[in-house]
């Protein structure tokens, strides 16, 4: 009668482990599909500040360029100045 009461009590034992180690699996996947989800944002967000690091670098490179567009129109405006000064003091020296 003894042992038939240990073994009773030994099956529910480990009917409870069972139960708990069903709740600890459920809980482990669980955990697993919010890493998944997590990763899949994180990979989001992290391309998008790359995308946004990309446009600022772009609009940055863009200002860049206008401003040596600028600076290289302005020295060409003084070239196109000094050849036309070279030019009629050439024309004055040939008329001498």
């Amino acid at each position: 009668m003894q042992l038939m009461l240990e073994v009773e009590s030994l099956k529910k034992a480990m009917t409870c482990l069972q139960e708990d180690l069903k709740s600890s699996h459920d809980r482990v996947r669980h955990l697993e599909k919010d890493n998944k989800e997590l990763n899949s944002k994180l990979k989001v967000e992290k391309a998008s500040r790359t995308d946004a690091r990309m446009a600022d670098r772009a609009a940055e490179r863009a200002v860049e360029l206008a401003s040596k567009n600028r600076d290289l129109l302005e020295w060409r405006n003084q070239l196109n100045e000094k050849n036309q000064a070279l030019l009629t003091e050439n024309a004055k020296l040939k008329s001498n």
